[in-house]
């Protein structure tokens, strides 16, 4: 990173950071929020194991990217490419709420099922399109170039790309979800 400006050294830190607060927020949210019943207390199931190993996994690979000084590009490219539906994410998660407290209007039964079908659109095409790339091409630079051989250590970059593979095949449940979401859309709804 030290071949960067001062100005850029500090956006592209305060940039992690950032995203690493989001994993954090993000986990809690999801485990916390959505995942605690009343009387029994945290219920995890498999799936969601996935899903805090995927924030246990970002959060490490910003971490050491920071630590190092090297691979901060391609930690942000990784999370904004990996957390890009994030907004349409939470908008379904709040039309889900809503229906849920049985709030029922005609907006949100209009808007509901466009959201759910964007929000799959999207996750589905950065998670099989846009994801794989970029991971290949990491892995690529990585172990191939000697740029990325000089700058990281191959142990380091071994247990990055390990956490990239594994982190774009954990989300396999979601993206058969999606799928599942984009083929029994009817077009009368869109």
């Amino acid at each position: 990173m030290n071949i960067h400006p001062d100005w850029w050294q500090d956006a592209a830190t305060s940039l992690i950071q950032f995203c690493t607060g989001y994993m954090i927020y993000d986990a809690a949210v999801q485990f916390i929020a959505d995942r605690w019943q009343h009387g029994v207390g945290l219920v995890l199931s498999t799936v969601d194991w996935l899903f805090l190993g995927h924030h246990l996994a970002t959060s490490m690979y910003m971490t050491s990217a920071r630590l190092i000084q090297a691979g901060h590009m391609s930690a942000m490219i990784l999370m904004f490419f990996g957390e890009i539906t994030a907004p349409i994410m939470n908008v379904l998660r709040i039309t889900n709420i809503l229906t849920e407290l049985e709030y029922s209007s005609r907006l949100l039964q209009i808007w509901r099922p466009r959201v759910e079908y964007l929000f799959a659109l999207a996750y589905v095409f950065f998670r099989t399109v846009v994801g794989p790339f970029l991971a290949v091409h990491l892995t690529y630079d990585l172990l191939l170039t000697k740029e990325g051989r000089s700058n990281v250590p191959i142990g380091l970059s071994l247990v990055w790309l390990s956490m990239v593979w594994i982190v774009l095949l954990g989300s396999w449940p979601w993206i058969q979800r999606s799928i599942k979401i984009l083929r029994g859309v009817s077009m009368a709804v869109l």
